[in-house]
């Protein structure tokens, strides 16, 4: 669901916004590069509940994804990824939200179960917000702002910090300012339009920053919708995982690894993905979902995180990599932007699934396409937090 400019490598350089003359269908909220959707990840059997056809635009489908990308030099396709179905299944209720996460329901295709070394999140309702280190114009903010920043998520109350690549001196000014505020980190290693090949230096960016102390790392995400916006198929996601995860784990990092995709992705790609995450996550919008009110976004969110956690067939924790709701913009049938409408969804989404939880966004990004319903610069809200 984001409009947003893409990141080809991680190299802290800053690079201008994305242009949209390709779009690619998305249907998320993240702070990522957009990337376009496998084939096989469109075939038959996706849950209505979370996935409804992009809508197609002359010469592209447009995505709606709120990935906080980072800028790119080059061509960049815009994402703004969404989950939405056309009809409200009677599996997924959208009733006003509840005060605990439904029950888990009978699923999906079993496969071997990696070991988890530790368990991110909180028992509370809140935990993590996404950051991108990125200026209204795409460009690299300053290590002074970024402080900034930081010192007002800490404030805020939040435990955690969701990065989506290594660019504008993320690890190393970020991973400082979060040190100063004893914040721990979702690093992202962000997959673009290039493929794995542009996302592998990231890999050693984290491991010369870290220099064997993950202490403050709580996981490790590869990949931000990559299958959905098409920048690479299943199989060679998993590899990328499972080799990422060898290196890592060599260097001395033995949290979470895993990747994060809009959920009927997630249900179309585990046999292939469930043998190399340690835990299982996804990108969680319930505003492209046209029957989901801002009242019945928790109910929606955690009914969506129950159904994750049963993907795999064991007991590996789920988490929702990105969530919110827009405070401006066009209507999308039931989901209705506003600030009230912000406010109700995301006290609705702490109250059901927050510790579970990453909200997006931190401030709006304006460096940002608008998008179809013009609502990719207005998922700023952390306002309501504080």
């Amino acid at each position: 669901i984001t409009v947003s400019p893409v990141a080809a490598s991680a190299t802290g350089s800053s690079q201008s916004p994305a242009s949209s003359s390709t779009a690619a269908a998305t249907y998320s909220t993240s702070s990522s590069p957009p990337l376009p959707l496998e084939s096989s990840s469109q075939s038959p059997g996706i849950s209505s509940a979370y996935h409804v056809p992009p809508p197609q635009s002359s010469s592209a489908a447009e995505s709606f994804s709120h990935t906080a990308t980072p800028p790119s030099s080059s061509s960049v396709a815009e994402s703004s990824s969404y989950s939405a179905p056309a009809t409200t299944p009677s599996s997924i209720p959208i009733a006003s939200p509840s005060s605990a996460l439904a029950a888990p329901t009978s699923s999906a295709s079993p496969s071997a179960s990696p070991s988890a070394p530790s368990v991110p999140g909180t028992s509370g309702s809140q935990w993590c917000m996404t950051y991108s280190p990125y200026t209204e114009q795409g460009g690299c903010k300053e290590p002074d702002d970024i402080k900034v920043d930081i010192a007002n998520i800490a404030a805020m109350g939040f435990s955690s910090v969701r990065l989506y690549s290594t660019d504008c001196g993320g690890l190393s000014a970020v991973g400082a300012a979060t040190a100063t505020h004893k914040l721990k980190l979702v690093l992202g290693i962000y997959i673009s339009p290039s493929g794995i090949s542009g996302a592998a230096e990231q890999v050693t960016d984290i491991i010369t920053w870290a220099s064997g102390d993950y202490a403050a790392v709580e996981m490790v995400v590869v990949g931000n919708e990559a299958i959905f916006n098409n920048y690479v198929d299943a199989s060679s996601l998993a590899a990328f995982i499972s080799s990422t995860k060898s290196t890592l784990r060599a260097a001395g990092y033995t949290g979470p690894v895993t990747t994060t995709e809009p959920m009927n992705i997630m249900q179309n790609a585990t046999s292939v993905l469930c043998p190399v995450v340690d835990v299982l996550a996804a990108n969680i919008h319930p505003f492209f979902n046209p029957a989901v009110s801002a009242s019945s976004a928790g109910a929606f969110v955690a009914d969506a995180l129950t159904e994750l956690a049963t993907l795999c067939g064991d007991t590996r924790e789920a988490y929702n990599l990105e969530t919110g709701w827009p405070h401006g913009g066009m209507a999308n049938g039931e989901a209705v932007p506003g600030m009230e409408e912000q406010r109700m969804a995301i006290e609705a989404i702490r109250g059901q699934a927050g510790g579970k939880s990453v909200f997006f966004s931190f401030v709006d990004d304006l460096w940002k396409h608008p998008g179809d319903l013009n609502v990719e610069q207005s998922w700023g809200c952390s306002q309501l937090f504080t």
